[in-house]
């Protein structure tokens, strides 16, 4: 499983190192300083983790660091029935026993997949400031199997579901539902962007959204169509009456809880922080208005998967899809796309010039 033979201490850094020597997390990060005799492996993790946070990363990928490099540790001290050191942990056949602890406990090849590279961004920092060879580097990592996700949402499911959110409704949760579904289907963002939208954010005479740090700490613009902003609109005036005008400064979050319920449910009798919704209740509310209009269960991403899937068969190039999906790579922005074998006959035969494929 392993490639032959060690860098030299000191010599060039292989080149999965120098992908990472180049990327965020170095070039903020203090110059090369070599480990305290002593150190243990959890102390070093978290001097990678306070560079990590030094150069942006967010904090669900520090959480994802953490986590899986002290399930790391934690499997080599089971092992040895000692504190793990850096020496112990930094050898391709640590890594290899990891990896395969990880598949006797029966985790999924994606989950083991990302393990490594949690391991391999750790030793490639290693080994650009501390100048030690990367055993990460000598492993080949898990591959995890790429398939389609099974559930999909066709185009038509998609407009009904957004129809049976009445924007013009004099019930407030029906205007928050047809705003958020709207504004899920229309700019395809994620979960957590839609959360953290603020008023300053939107702007609604050119149908556009600036989503602010997004996955990986990148801002990207995305696009409103006509009815996402009559939807949002709406919204507006919903919160203009029941909070005030103080509500909608440009720093307050667009989709608002009080007291730990989402403001559409019920008037608070007395004024509380304005604090943005939940992802629970967002979870919910689609969950519950597919339902309703589809006769099953949905939740946010797959009007994020469905936006993608449309936008392709339209004619939008991969490059432009992965920069409006936000994503660091054309792969993912593939594998979050569900085109079927009807559409991709119909581009083969236009290409071709043939009627029929």
């Amino acid at each position: 499983m392993t490639k032959s033979g060690l860098p030299a201490v000191g010599g060039a850094l292989p080149s999965e190192a120098a992908e990472f020597a180049a990327s965020g997390v170095f070039r903020f990060a203090p110059p090369r300083v070599p480990a305290k005799p002593g150190t243990t492996l959890r102390e070093e993790v978290e001097r990678f983790i306070r560079a990590c946070k030094t150069a942006g990363d967010s904090s669900h990928t520090l959480a994802a660091y953490r986590g899986d490099l002290a399930d790391f540790e934690a499997t080599l001290k089971r092992r040895s029935r000692r504190t793990v050191t850096p020496r112990d942990a930094s050898s391709p056949h640590a890594i290899e026993y990891f990896l395969l602890d990880l598949r006797r406990r029966g985790l999924s090849p994606a989950t083991r997949e990302r393990r490594f590279y949690a391991l391999k961004a750790f030793f490639a920092w290693r080994a650009v400031f501390m100048d030690v060879p990367d055993p990460a580097a000598l492993v080949d990592p898990p591959r995890a199997t790429r398939t389609r996700l099974a559930a999909k949402l066709t185009e038509d499911e998609a407009r009904r579901l957004c129809d049976s959110c009445d924007m013009n409704s004099r019930r407030p949760r029906d205007v928050f539902a047809s705003a958020v579904i709207e504004t899920l289907y229309s700019t395809a963002m994620r979960e957590s962007e839609l959360i953290a939208l603020r008023w300053r954010d939107v702007d609604m005479e050119g149908g556009s959204v600036l989503i602010r740090r997004g996955k990986g700490g990148k801002s990207r613009p995305a696009f409103l169509v006509a009815k996402a902003v009559a939807a949002l609109r709406a919204w507006r005036k919903v919160v203009l009456l029941r909070h005030g005008r103080e509500a909608l400064a440009n720093s307050e979050p667009i989709f608002i809880r009080s007291g730990g319920r989402a403001t559409f449910i019920y008037r608070s009798e007395k004024p509380r922080p304005l604090r943005p919704v939940t992802a629970r209740c967002i979870q919910k509310l689609v969950a519950t208005r597919g339902v309703s209009a589809l006769g099953r269960r949905l939740w946010p991403h797959l009007l994020r998967h469905a936006a993608l899937t449309q936008m392709l068969e339209r004619g939008a190039a991969l490059p432009a899809l992965s920069k409006i999906a936000g994503h660091a790579s054309l792969s993912t922005t593939q594998r979050y796309t569900h085109v079927n074998e009807t559409y991709l006959r119909g581009q083969a035969a236009r290409l071709s010039g043939e009627g029929n494929l």
